[in-house]
């Protein structure tokens, strides 16, 4: 994809995960590349960010499958 294309994948992943509630606000800054910003600080738990792993894989191979 190029640079909007890969935008625009990266900020429909991000509202996928927003809109089932698992991950509000990841989509990356504007001024950053394309992608994901998740933050790990000392106070999120390791088994939170283990469970997010299945929704991101989820979504990506939602929006994948929407490519065409």
């Amino acid at each position: 994809l190029d640079e909007a294309g890969q935008a625009a994948f990266a900020k429909k992943l991000s509202d996928l995960l927003e809109k089932e509630g698992v991950a509000l606000d990841a989509a990356s800054y504007r001024s950053a590349p394309p992608g994901l910003l998740i933050l790990v600080w000392a106070t999120i738990e390791k088994a939170d960010v283990e469970a997010l792993i299945p929704w991101i894989e989820w979504a990506f191979a939602v929006c994948v499958s929407e490519l065409g």
